[in-house]
């Protein structure tokens, strides 16, 4: 039952969601079924974390539900299904509660069934003169100004039809090139030596530089210098070039746009880093930073657990402990609610580790509960690098077996980062037997031999400098 789309849509939702959705499905106009509300207060009852490892027994649940059968049949699953349906409903309104665009052009048919074309006009114009006055746009902007021009064209009351074709090529313009620019920015980054698309790009770039201005919509403008000037290669210039440009445009660009935008530049860091220029470490950092300052990190009511993750541990591995401190403080309020203990001690766990703080690190891991897989891989391999540290040798030996095992067993994985953490136990369990017996040269140039050869070997740094305290 846990593993229905039902219950796993109902997970997804917080408290705040669930209390509208409460007074959405209760409504005697919306839900004819009232038994479908009976079904979401019983489902809402399991959400909470005491009945995280409580199983839901359908056919109990059928007979609750419905006392008045003495047979258990499909009526719980058309039940669900409607209920579903409910939910779906609600997110349809509540997308409309913030959408006065998309409910303006729904407007239609009910004005022109009511004969109210002339309110329709106005309530069109009227939304028009909303986005043309709104500082920041983003792409959905300029689609919704092409249809809601659309339609005034459409119901043939104003007269200037020549200004109705421009505004509406404008809008459709900037949505189109917007994305377009966008989508070839990311195809150039996965797939850097693909030459199919070359051409249409140039084609789009050279009718961007024709016809755009690039301060009618700054997104467009710096998608464009991306595709043009950064490549898959060190460019520091170009880079820096990058990041002006986000910081004068900011002030108009919407806060998805601008967190896209953001991920634009934090890829081509991750991309360089993983080359081995590690100095674009501190070009990350200092792309996470414009993003705390232009409150551009997140969209919605929560951080993505993997931000946060990512955060925490670039800043740690530069030492930046007194920032990832005020950080963690501030962005700690907007963790989901459902992670955000384990997420805390997890974080306090990487701050300690990076302090060589320990066995305070093994206490905050120990104590948390498991968040996802992406989580549970780190909080396993800082285990293991903390055992090492601890020189826990009973302790390290079971510790590289059961990880061992947790990598082979699991399907989820890719075959990659998996061969990658394998190599990383086999070699670490080589360098921790030298404690034990006497060191020769050969052995330490044979280990580390295998560290520069191996092509899938997760953080050889760290193996490197475990080895080098054997030179000594």
């Amino acid at each position: 039952m846990k593993e229905s789309t039902l219950f796993k849509t109902l997970q997804a939702l917080d408290k705040r969601e669930l209390k509208l959705l409460d007074k959405f499905i209760k409504s005697g106009l919306i839900n004819s079924t009232p038994k479908c509300y009976d079904l979401f207060v019983i489902l809402c009852q399991h959400l909470s974390p005491k009945s995280k490892n409580i199983t839901i027994d359908k056919e109990a649940l059928f007979f609750t539900i419905f006392p008045e059968k003495k047979k258990y049949n499909s009526s719980l699953s058309v039940l669900m299904t409607q209920l579903q349906k409910q939910i779906e409903n609600y997110f349809i309104w509540d997308n409309l509660q913030q959408n006065n665009s998309l409910k303006t052009l729904l407007l239609q048919p009910s004005r022109t069934r009511f004969k109210q074309q002339a309110l329709y006009q106005k309530e069109v114009k009227d939304q028009l003169k909303r986005l043309h006055h709104k500082t920041k746009k983003d792409q959905d902007d300029f689609l919704y100004s092409f249809l809601l021009t659309n339609e005034l064209q459409r119901e043939k009351k104003l007269q200037d039809q020549e200004q109705i074709e421009l505004n509406k090529l404008e809008a459709l313009d900037n949505f189109y090139f917007g994305n377009r620019l966008k989508l070839s920015y990311e195809l150039i980054q996965m797939y850097p030596s693909w030459t199919k698309q070359k051409e249409y790009i140039e084609t789009i770039l050279a009718h961007v530089e024709q016809y755009q201005d690039p301060l009618s919509n700054p997104t467009i403008f710096i998608y464009q210098f991306a595709i043009k000037h950064l490549k898959k290669e060190n460019d520091d210039h170009s880079f820096e070039e990058l990041m002006a440009l986000i910081e004068q445009h900011q002030g108009q660009i919407e806060k998805k746009e601008l967190n896209d935008i953001f991920k634009l530049a934090i890829n081509y860091c991750v991309y360089n880093v993983y080359l081995g220029k590690v100095d674009y470490l501190q070009h990350l950092f200092s792309v996470y930073q414009k993003m705390v300052e232009y409150n551009a990190l997140f969209i919605g009511q929560y951080i993505e657990l993997s931000t946060i993750k990512n955060i925490v541990s670039l800043s740690c591995q530069l030492r930046e402990f007194d920032w990832v401190d005020d950080f963690t403080n501030r962005y700690n309020y907007y963790l989901d609610p459902k992670y955000s203990e384990d997420v805390k001690l997890y974080n306090q766990g990487v701050i300690h580790f990076y302090k060589k703080e320990f066995q305070q690190a093994h206490d905050c891991f120990n104590t948390m509960y498991p968040i996802n897989l992406v989580f549970e891989l780190n909080r396993k391999f800082l285990l293991l690098k903390i055992f090492y540290e601890l020189d826990e040798q009973i302790a390290f030996e079971a510790f590289t077996q059961s990880f061992s095992a947790f990598l082979r067993k699991n399907k989820v994985i890719n075959s990659t980062q998996k061969k990658g953490y394998l190599n990383f136990i086999k070699i670490l369990r080589q360098i921790q037997r030298l404690s034990f017996k006497k060191i020769t040269e050969e052995q330490i140039n044979r280990i580390a031999n295998k560290i520069l050869s191996a092509e899938l070997l997760s953080d050889k740094k760290y193996l490197n400098e475990k080895l080098d305290a054997f030179k000594k």
